[in-house]
């Protein structure tokens, strides 16, 4: 309907120019804590580093194992986290960081005693990989660990993930070495250890949708993101299982 009064006319203008402007700054706040969250995901994540990322699905998946997919992906995982209103940086932050733990949980080692994945297997829990068993030595078990990656044609170098934060700057055979308070074996017993051959075609992450920031009704936010992990070749992953526990990382 045409404003036969030109004062009003000019008034609902305002208005309405003021609600855009409203709109356009919560949408760059949005922006801003979003890119936030991303920036302090990719400073904390373990799984990411290590994991390719393809889209889901993926045309590269070997049909043995697409099938074996086929009933999760009505239970894709998603992981979320709710904010409650008046978001601010450091709730973006302690959002951020319980995703990571949930996102590292389902990559590095999947479902587990305690805690339930929709029966997916991560690092730690994939069926057929190389398991050995601790001698208490932490470089006598990396050396076993590597003879048993090398014996399945998996060359280094390699990628240790650990629940300790211990170096190996001059190990030979490693490219990198990864801290995790998280890693567990299958029953949930942090007594165990990881070598990897982090490559395309042994394991990837496939991801339905990356870490996003997104507006609910009331003015609450959600933090989410969904993706599953698929391991081609477990025998490029060897589990050092039953570390003697109560040991510091330099007597181990």
């Amino acid at each position: 309907m045409p404003f036969k009064d030109n004062v009003k006319k000019l008034a609902y203008g305002r208005k309405y120019q003021a609600e855009g402007r409203e709109k356009l700054k919560e949408q760059r706040e949005l922006e801003d804590f979003e890119k936030q969250a991303v920036a302090t995901f990719r400073h904390h994540c373990v799984g990411r580093q290590l994991f390719c990322l393809r889209p889901f699905p993926d045309d590269h998946i070997e049909k043995h194992y697409a099938d074996t997919l086929i009933h999760k992906v009505l239970k894709f995982p998603v992981i979320s986290i709710h904010i409650s209103s008046s978001i601010t940086s450091s709730k973006i932050d302690d959002a951020t960081l319980k995703i990571v733990e949930e996102e590292d949980r389902l990559l590095l080692v999947g479902e587990h005693k305690g805690w339930s994945a929709f029966g997916i297997e991560g690092l730690a829990t994939a069926k057929g990989r190389n398991i050995i068993k601790s001698c208490g030595n932490f470089w006598k078990d990396l050396a076993k660990a590597t003879k048993q990656l090398k014996q399945c044609g998996h060359l280094p170098p390699y990628s240790v993930i650990s629940k300790y934060g211990i170096s190996i700057l001059g190990w030979p055979m490693g490219s990198d070495f990864w801290a995790s308070p998280i890693l567990c074996s299958q029953e949930g017993k942090q007594d165990n250890m990881l070598v990897v051959k982090p490559n395309v075609d042994n394991f990837a992450v496939l991801m339905g949708q990356d870490l996003t920031l997104c507006r609910q009704e009331n003015r609450a936010y959600m933090l989410w993101e969904t993706l599953i992990p698929a391991i081609y070749q477990p025998k490029a992953i060897c589990e050092i299982q039953r570390i003697p526990m109560n040991c510091s990382p330099q007597k181990y």
